[in-house]
Protein backbone atom coordinates (compact mmCIF):
# COMPACT_ATOMS: atom_id res chain seq x y z
CA UNK A 1 0.00 0.00 0.00
CA UNK A 2 2.67 2.45 -1.07
CA UNK A 3 0.56 5.13 -2.71
CA UNK A 4 3.35 7.68 -2.74
CA UNK A 5 5.80 5.45 -4.64
CA UNK A 6 5.73 5.93 -8.39
CA UNK A 7 4.61 2.60 -9.87
CA UNK A 8 5.20 3.35 -13.54
CA UNK A 9 7.75 0.61 -14.13
CA UNK A 10 7.47 -3.10 -13.57
CA UNK A 11 9.87 -3.15 -10.60
CA UNK A 12 7.82 -0.74 -8.49
CA UNK A 13 4.61 -2.54 -9.43
CA UNK A 14 6.11 -5.85 -8.33
CA UNK A 15 7.35 -4.28 -5.08
CA UNK A 16 3.93 -2.85 -4.29
CA UNK A 17 2.19 -6.15 -5.03
CA UNK A 18 4.59 -8.06 -2.75
CA UNK A 19 4.08 -5.65 0.14
CA UNK A 20 0.28 -5.60 -0.19
CA UNK A 21 -0.02 -9.41 -0.24
CA UNK A 22 2.55 -10.47 2.35
CA UNK A 23 2.47 -7.79 5.05
CA UNK A 24 -0.16 -6.39 7.42
CA UNK A 25 -1.62 -2.90 7.01
CA UNK A 26 0.50 -1.54 9.87
CA UNK A 27 3.64 -3.03 8.33
CA UNK A 28 2.68 -1.69 4.89
CA UNK A 29 2.39 1.83 6.29
CA UNK A 30 5.77 1.58 8.00
CA UNK A 31 7.47 0.10 4.91
CA UNK A 32 6.00 2.88 2.80
CA UNK A 33 7.36 5.56 5.12
CA UNK A 34 10.81 3.96 5.25
CA UNK A 35 11.12 3.56 1.49
CA UNK A 36 9.93 7.09 0.76
CA UNK A 37 11.63 9.08 3.53
CA UNK A 38 14.35 6.80 4.84
CA UNK A 39 15.92 7.60 8.25
CA UNK A 40 18.42 10.20 9.41
CA UNK A 41 21.74 9.05 10.82
CA UNK A 42 25.17 10.50 11.61
CA UNK A 43 27.67 8.80 9.33
CA UNK A 44 30.83 7.49 10.92
CA UNK A 45 34.00 6.15 9.35
CA UNK A 46 34.00 3.40 11.99
CA UNK A 47 30.95 1.83 10.31
CA UNK A 48 33.36 0.14 7.88
CA UNK A 49 35.65 -1.12 10.66
CA UNK A 50 34.79 -4.79 11.47
CA UNK A 51 36.39 -4.63 14.93
CA UNK A 52 34.41 -1.51 15.89
CA UNK A 53 31.18 -3.00 14.55
CA UNK A 54 31.78 -6.24 16.46
CA UNK A 55 32.41 -4.30 19.67
CA UNK A 56 29.29 -2.16 19.28
CA UNK A 57 27.04 -5.10 18.40
CA UNK A 58 28.34 -7.46 21.10
CA UNK A 59 28.68 -4.92 23.93
CA UNK A 60 25.99 -5.32 26.58
CA UNK A 61 24.87 -2.19 28.40
CA UNK A 62 24.20 -2.78 32.09
CA UNK A 63 21.66 -0.02 32.63
CA UNK A 64 20.57 0.23 36.26
CA UNK A 65 16.79 0.67 36.61
CA UNK A 66 15.97 4.11 38.01
CA UNK A 67 19.31 5.66 37.08
CA UNK A 68 20.14 7.69 33.96
CA UNK A 69 22.78 6.33 31.56
CA UNK A 70 26.29 7.63 32.00
CA UNK A 71 28.00 9.70 29.31
CA UNK A 72 29.83 6.58 28.06
CA UNK A 73 26.59 4.56 28.00
CA UNK A 74 24.93 7.34 26.00
CA UNK A 75 27.78 7.20 23.48
CA UNK A 76 27.34 3.45 23.08
CA UNK A 77 23.56 3.72 22.78
CA UNK A 78 23.76 6.40 20.08
CA UNK A 79 26.52 4.46 18.30
CA UNK A 80 24.23 1.43 18.19
CA UNK A 81 21.31 3.59 17.05
CA UNK A 82 23.10 5.26 14.16
CA UNK A 83 24.87 2.12 13.01
CA UNK A 84 21.50 0.34 12.89
CA UNK A 85 20.05 3.21 10.88
CA UNK A 86 23.06 3.05 8.57
CA UNK A 87 22.23 -0.62 7.88
CA UNK A 88 18.61 0.35 7.34
CA UNK A 89 19.57 2.87 4.66
CA UNK A 90 21.80 0.31 2.93
CA UNK A 91 18.90 -2.13 2.61
CA UNK A 92 16.57 0.68 1.49
CA UNK A 93 18.92 1.68 -1.34
CA UNK A 94 19.30 -1.97 -2.30
CA UNK A 95 15.52 -2.36 -2.61
CA UNK A 96 15.09 0.85 -4.60
CA UNK A 97 18.07 0.26 -6.89
CA UNK A 98 16.89 0.20 -10.54
CA UNK A 99 16.65 -3.18 -12.26
CA UNK A 100 17.11 -5.07 -8.99
CA UNK A 101 14.95 -8.12 -8.42
CA UNK A 102 13.03 -7.60 -5.18
CA UNK A 103 13.30 -10.35 -2.58
CA UNK A 104 10.92 -10.90 0.31
CA UNK A 105 13.86 -11.31 2.72
CA UNK A 106 14.99 -7.73 1.96
CA UNK A 107 11.63 -6.26 2.98
CA UNK A 108 11.56 -8.50 6.07
CA UNK A 109 15.08 -7.39 7.01
CA UNK A 110 14.01 -3.76 6.55
CA UNK A 111 11.24 -4.21 9.13
CA UNK A 112 13.43 -6.20 11.55
CA UNK A 113 16.20 -3.59 11.57
CA UNK A 114 13.64 -0.81 11.90
CA UNK A 115 12.22 -2.51 15.00
CA UNK A 116 15.73 -2.78 16.41
CA UNK A 117 16.54 0.90 15.89
CA UNK A 118 13.15 1.87 17.32
CA UNK A 119 13.83 -0.28 20.39
CA UNK A 120 17.20 1.44 20.95
CA UNK A 121 15.56 4.86 20.56
CA UNK A 122 12.89 3.86 23.09
CA UNK A 123 15.58 2.91 25.62
CA UNK A 124 17.16 6.34 25.22
CA UNK A 125 13.90 8.28 25.59
CA UNK A 126 12.58 6.13 28.45
CA UNK A 127 15.79 6.37 30.49
CA UNK A 128 15.83 10.17 30.06
CA UNK A 129 12.11 10.81 30.64
CA UNK A 130 12.90 11.90 34.18
CA UNK A 131 14.48 15.06 32.76
CA UNK A 132 11.09 16.11 31.38
CA UNK A 133 9.18 15.32 34.57
CA UNK A 134 11.70 17.04 36.80
CA UNK A 135 11.77 20.21 34.70
CA UNK A 136 7.96 20.24 34.39
CA UNK A 137 7.63 20.08 38.17
CA UNK A 138 9.87 23.10 38.63
CA UNK A 139 8.15 25.12 35.89
CA UNK A 140 6.26 28.11 37.34
CA UNK A 141 4.15 29.27 34.38
CA UNK A 142 0.60 29.90 35.55
CA UNK A 143 -2.42 28.41 33.75
CA UNK A 144 -0.27 25.71 32.13
CA UNK A 145 -1.33 22.18 33.03
CA UNK A 146 1.32 19.74 34.18
CA UNK A 147 0.19 17.25 31.52
CA UNK A 148 0.67 19.81 28.75
CA UNK A 149 4.19 20.57 29.95
CA UNK A 150 5.06 16.86 30.07
CA UNK A 151 3.62 16.28 26.60
CA UNK A 152 5.52 19.25 25.13
CA UNK A 153 8.72 18.24 26.91
CA UNK A 154 8.41 14.64 25.71
CA UNK A 155 8.10 15.83 22.11
CA UNK A 156 11.22 17.95 22.60
CA UNK A 157 13.05 14.91 24.01
CA UNK A 158 12.12 12.84 20.95
CA UNK A 159 13.28 15.61 18.62
CA UNK A 160 16.56 16.06 20.44
CA UNK A 161 17.18 12.30 20.31
CA UNK A 162 17.01 12.55 16.52
CA UNK A 163 19.34 15.58 16.35
CA UNK A 164 21.95 14.82 19.03
CA UNK A 165 25.42 14.19 17.61
CA UNK A 166 27.15 11.79 19.97
CA UNK A 167 30.54 12.45 18.32
CA UNK A 168 30.85 16.02 19.61
CA UNK A 169 31.65 14.98 23.18
CA UNK A 170 29.14 16.95 25.27
CA UNK A 171 26.61 15.27 27.51
CA UNK A 172 23.18 14.34 26.15
CA UNK A 173 21.45 15.70 29.27
CA UNK A 174 22.98 19.15 28.62
CA UNK A 175 21.59 19.18 25.09
CA UNK A 176 18.22 17.74 26.14
CA UNK A 177 17.62 20.11 29.10
CA UNK A 178 18.16 23.14 26.89
CA UNK A 179 15.70 21.84 24.27
CA UNK A 180 13.09 20.93 26.91
CA UNK A 181 13.41 24.36 28.56
CA UNK A 182 12.95 26.12 25.23
CA UNK A 183 9.88 23.98 24.46
CA UNK A 184 8.29 25.18 27.73
CA UNK A 185 9.01 28.80 26.76
CA UNK A 186 7.40 28.30 23.35
CA UNK A 187 4.33 26.71 24.93
CA UNK A 188 4.01 29.58 27.41
CA UNK A 189 4.30 32.16 24.63
CA UNK A 190 1.65 30.35 22.63
CA UNK A 191 -0.75 30.17 25.57
CA UNK A 192 -0.25 33.75 26.73
CA UNK A 193 0.55 35.66 23.55
CA UNK A 194 -2.53 37.83 24.09
CA UNK A 195 -1.40 38.82 27.59
CA UNK A 196 1.15 41.49 28.30
CA UNK A 197 3.66 39.20 29.92
CA UNK A 198 7.38 39.37 29.19
CA UNK A 199 9.11 36.03 28.69
CA UNK A 200 12.86 35.66 28.73
CA UNK A 201 14.39 32.87 26.67
CA UNK A 202 16.59 30.34 28.38
CA UNK A 203 20.16 31.66 28.46
CA UNK A 204 22.90 29.26 29.64
CA UNK A 205 25.21 32.22 30.25
CA UNK A 206 23.05 33.21 33.22
CA UNK A 207 23.93 29.99 35.05
CA UNK A 208 27.44 30.45 36.38
CA UNK A 209 27.24 28.79 39.79
CA UNK A 210 28.22 25.10 39.67
CA UNK A 211 26.33 24.45 42.91
CA UNK A 212 22.96 24.96 41.20
CA UNK A 213 23.98 22.49 38.49
CA UNK A 214 24.91 19.86 41.06
CA UNK A 215 21.61 20.25 42.91
CA UNK A 216 19.70 20.02 39.61
CA UNK A 217 21.52 16.86 38.57
CA UNK A 218 20.83 15.23 41.94
CA UNK A 219 17.11 16.02 41.69
CA UNK A 220 17.00 14.72 38.11
CA UNK A 221 18.73 11.53 39.24
CA UNK A 222 16.15 10.94 41.98
CA UNK A 223 13.25 11.71 39.63
CA UNK A 224 14.51 9.33 36.93
CA UNK A 225 14.81 6.53 39.47
CA UNK A 226 11.20 7.04 40.54
CA UNK A 227 9.94 7.22 36.94
CA UNK A 228 11.80 4.07 35.95
CA UNK A 229 10.25 2.25 38.88
CA UNK A 230 6.81 3.49 37.78
CA UNK A 231 7.31 2.31 34.19
CA UNK A 232 8.46 -1.15 35.20
CA UNK A 233 6.00 -1.74 38.02
CA UNK A 234 2.98 0.42 37.11
CA UNK A 235 2.82 1.74 40.67
CA UNK A 236 0.73 4.61 39.39
CA UNK A 237 -2.28 2.26 39.31
CA UNK A 238 -2.99 3.14 35.68
CA UNK A 239 -5.80 1.48 33.79
CA UNK A 240 -5.03 -0.58 30.69
CA UNK A 241 -6.20 2.18 28.35
CA UNK A 242 -4.12 4.81 30.20
CA UNK A 243 -1.00 2.66 29.83
CA UNK A 244 -1.64 2.11 26.12
CA UNK A 245 -2.20 5.82 25.51
CA UNK A 246 1.09 6.71 27.25
CA UNK A 247 2.99 4.03 25.33
CA UNK A 248 1.68 5.23 21.97
CA UNK A 249 1.89 8.92 22.84
CA UNK A 250 5.51 8.85 24.03
CA UNK A 251 6.68 5.71 22.16
CA UNK A 252 8.17 3.98 25.19
CA UNK A 253 8.12 0.49 26.60
CA UNK A 254 7.19 -2.42 24.33
CA UNK A 255 5.36 -0.28 21.75
CA UNK A 256 7.60 -0.39 18.70
CA UNK A 257 6.64 2.53 16.46
CA UNK A 258 6.86 6.24 16.01
CA UNK A 259 5.42 8.68 18.46
CA UNK A 260 1.74 9.13 17.59
CA UNK A 261 -0.54 12.14 17.70
CA UNK A 262 -3.72 12.31 19.76
CA UNK A 263 -5.73 11.95 16.58
CA UNK A 264 -3.86 8.80 15.49
CA UNK A 265 -4.32 7.20 18.91
CA UNK A 266 -8.02 8.07 18.80
CA UNK A 267 -8.41 6.34 15.44
CA UNK A 268 -6.82 3.16 16.80
CA UNK A 269 -8.79 3.09 20.06
CA UNK A 270 -12.04 4.38 18.54
CA UNK A 271 -12.15 7.50 20.69
CA UNK A 272 -12.15 11.23 19.98
CA UNK A 273 -9.00 13.31 20.06
CA UNK A 274 -10.26 15.26 23.09
CA UNK A 275 -11.04 12.03 24.97
CA UNK A 276 -7.50 10.77 24.35
CA UNK A 277 -6.16 14.09 25.69
CA UNK A 278 -8.24 13.63 28.86
CA UNK A 279 -6.95 10.07 29.34
CA UNK A 280 -3.38 11.25 28.81
CA UNK A 281 -3.73 14.07 31.37
CA UNK A 282 -5.29 11.69 33.90
CA UNK A 283 -2.39 9.25 33.49
CA UNK A 284 0.21 12.00 33.78
CA UNK A 285 -1.49 13.35 36.92
CA UNK A 286 -1.16 9.89 38.48
CA UNK A 287 2.48 9.87 37.47
CA UNK A 288 3.04 13.29 39.02
CA UNK A 289 1.70 12.01 42.33
CA UNK A 290 4.38 9.29 42.32
CA UNK A 291 7.19 11.67 41.37
CA UNK A 292 6.18 14.10 44.10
Amino acid sequence: MIKEVDCKDEQNTSLQRMIETQFSLVEQKRISKLLINGVRFHNNSNFSDPDWVRYICDHKLDLVPGTPPTHRQHELLFSKLHYTRYLLEKIRHKILKPNNKIHYKWIKALLDIDRKQTSIRDIITTSNMGLVLSMAQKCRYKNLEYGELVSEGAMALLRVTECYDYRLGFHFSTYACRAIGKSFVRLAKKQFRNNRILYIDYDPALEKDDTCQQIREQRIFETIRQVRHYILGNNGNLSDIEREVLKMRFSVGDFHGNQMTLKDIGLILGLSKERIRQIQNQAVDKLSMIVK
